[in-house]
């Protein structure tokens, strides 16, 4: 049986050109498995730049509170971003975007990879 594999990691716009750099080098040893990039600070529900990414798909935060909620959780991710700075929410949304990524997207197999992370080989 095949399992459904996906990589993911979180970080501030400003870090955006990391998680591009990351999933190209991704893309180049494991064509097949797709990298999900959590935008911490971009609450509008768009994406924040003209230039969409190649190499990975962008999770928006809007949809992980939206998640949150219909859980019945208590987490507030806006509260979470007032509270933190922003290398410490991403840090503290890392358990719930994996969740999110095997509940409502329906992976088997979710890595957390750092943002600022590069992949040198298979």
């Amino acid at each position: 049986m095949n399992k459904k594999r996906a990589i993911c990691t979180a970080a501030a716009y400003n870090y955006f050109g990391r998680i591009e750099a990351l999933g190209q080098s991704l893309h180049k040893f494991y064509p097949g498995i797709p990298l999900y990039g959590l935008g911490v600070d971009t609450w509008s529900g768009n994406f924040p730049h003209k230039i969409k990414p190649k190499h990975f798909k962008y999770v928006n935060l809007k949809d992980i509170q939206k998640y949150v909620e219909e859980e019945g959780q208590s987490l507030s991710l806006p509260y979470m971003l007032f509270q933190y700075n922003l290398m410490e929410a991403s840090t503290s949304v890392k358990p719930v975007f994996i969740k999110y990524m095997l509940e409502v997207l329906g992976f088997d197999e979710v890595i957390y990879l750092d943002s600022d992370m590069m992949v040198f080989d298979r």
